[in-house]
């Protein structure tokens, strides 16, 4: 299925209100995607826009573009993912720190759980739940950024809230 693109392309100033609007939240879900990793999930964004801005002619409509961006953003994040995997020859080390300050201890653990529920969830779950329930895209926004069928969204994030309170004994 060939798209056609919109009769012109988006303008810079169009361009720059879309990305002021939308790299704020798509830098916080992709960060949780990636596991707090938030300086990979700004690389992520910044090169999803890069890509955006020269494939401008491609997008349908500014309505759509926050689901057309995501789509890129996680195509992008899969190829970085890709890549790191071929040419790792050694493990990372564990990153250390000072512990957080005692006041912060429980909350830091709870946060943790959650994390540790997220990640232990299928990525296609844990995908459509941060879509949808993070980042408030609606389940059609959200089936087109992953490429499935709105009622696959809406399968998965059932699934992925129940497996996430059953381990969280909700």
């Amino acid at each position: 299925m060939t798209r056609e693109p919109v009769a012109a392309p988006i303008g810079r100033e169009q361009f720059r209100l879309l990305y002021q609007r939308h790299a704020g939240s798509m830098v916080r879900h992709f960060e949780m995607v990636l596991s707090g990793n938030r300086a990979e999930a700004e690389d992520v964004i910044q090169e999803c826009f890069c890509i955006a801005w020269e494939k401008r002619d491609t997008l349908r409509s500014p309505e759509a573009f926050r689901a057309w961006a995501m789509t890129i953003a996680r195509n992008v994040m899969l190829g970085r993912i890709r890549r790191q995997r071929e040419s790792a020859t050694e493990a990372l080390d564990p990153a250390c720190g000072a512990p957080p300050p005692e006041e912060h201890v429980d909350a830091r653990r709870s946060l943790e759980r959650v994390e540790e529920a997220l990640q232990a969830l299928p990525e296609v779950q844990r995908e459509a739940v941060l879509l949808v329930r993070v980042q408030g895209l609606k389940f059609s926004e959200a089936a087109e950024a992953l490429g499935v069928s709105e009622n696959t969204v809406k399968t998965r994030v059932r699934r992925g809230l129940l497996d996430l309170a059953a381990a969280l004994d909700l």
